[in-house]
C-alpha cells in the first residue's frame, strides 16, 4: 500500500468514468483511497429536451457520491462536447495542476483506441501529463472496439451493485443502450471469464511504475 492515497479519475463527460470503472473506484474507496474526479463537460448540448440543460451536473454529484467521491473532490468543467481538440493546452494544464497538487497514485483515463473525438483528446493529454505515473485506461466498448485489456480488477457482487446504483442516478441518460443493466452485467461477466474471476472490470496499462494491486 502506498502512503499516497489519492486516485485521479479523468472523465471526458459526466458518466464516462462510472461506466468504465465505477465498481473499481468504489472498491478503491473502500480500501481507504481518496477519489478525485474531473469531468471535462456536462454535455449541455446533448441533454434530452425534456430535461434541464444542467441536469448532468446534478446527476454526476449523486452518482459519484455513491461510489465514494466527496463532492469537494468533484470538479466539472464546461468544455463544449466534440470540441475538446480546440482546448488541448487548457485541458493539459488542468491535468498537470492536479498532478502537482494531489500527486495521484493511480490515474484512470479513456483508451487510446477510443474513437470518440473528446475521449481521444483526453487520453492523449493524459499520456502527456502523466508520463511517469501509474496510468490505466478504462473500457467503453461502444467507442473502443479494439480495446485490449491487460489488467483486470476482481469485482464482488456488492461492488457491481454499487456501480448499478451509481449509474441509476443518470435519469437523463437512461435512453442510451449502454446504460442497460443487463449490458453492464454482461460486460463484467465477460471480463470475469477472461480473467478467471467471477466478475471483473478490465483496463489497458498505459504506464505502470508501482505495484497497484487492487
Amino acid at each position: 500500500m502506498t502512503k499516497n492515497k489519492n486516485i485521479l479519475i479523468i472523465s471526458p463527460h459526466t458518466d464516462d468514468a462510472e461506466l468504465g470503472c465505477g465498481a473499481t473506484l468504489y472498491k478503491l474507496n473502500k480500501k481507504g483511497y481518496k477519489l478525485h474526479y474531473i469531468a471535462f463537460s456536462a454535455c449541455e448540448d446533448s441533454v434530452p429536451k425534456n430535461f434541464n440543460k444542467n441536469i448532468l451536473k446534478t446527476e454526476v454529484k449523486k452518482s459519484t457520491e455513491i461510489i465514494g467521491v466527496n463532492n469537494k473532490n468533484l470538479t466539472i468543467f464546461n468544455f463544449k462536447v466534440r470540441e475538446f481538440y480546440k482546448n488541448r493546452q487548457e485541458i493539459l494544464d488542468i491535468m498537470i495542476n492536479y498532478k502537482q497538487r494531489i500527486k495521484p497514485f493511480i490515474i484512470f483515463t479513456t483508451s487510446i483506441k477510443d474513437i470518440h473525438q473528446d475521449h481521444k483528446v483526453i487520453c492523449e493529454e493524459s499520456i502527456r501529463a502523466f508520463k511517469f505515473e501509474n496510468l490505466l485506461s478504462y473500457e467503453l466498448p461502444w467507442n473502443a472496439k479494439n480495446f485490449q485489456p491487460n489488467f483486470y480488477v476482481e469485482i464482488k457482487q456488492s461492488e457491481f451493485l454499487k456501480k448499478i446504483k451509481s449509474l441509476s442516478k443518470y435519469r437523463s441518460q437512461k435512453f442510451r443502450k449502454y446504460f442497460d443493466n443487463d449490458f453492464i452485467k454482461s460486460q463484467i461477466l465477460f471480463r470475469g471469464i477472461q480473467s478467471k474471476f467471477n466478475l471483473a472490470e478490465a483496463f489497458e496499462i498505459i504506464n505502470l511504475n508501482n505495484d497497484i494491486s487492487i
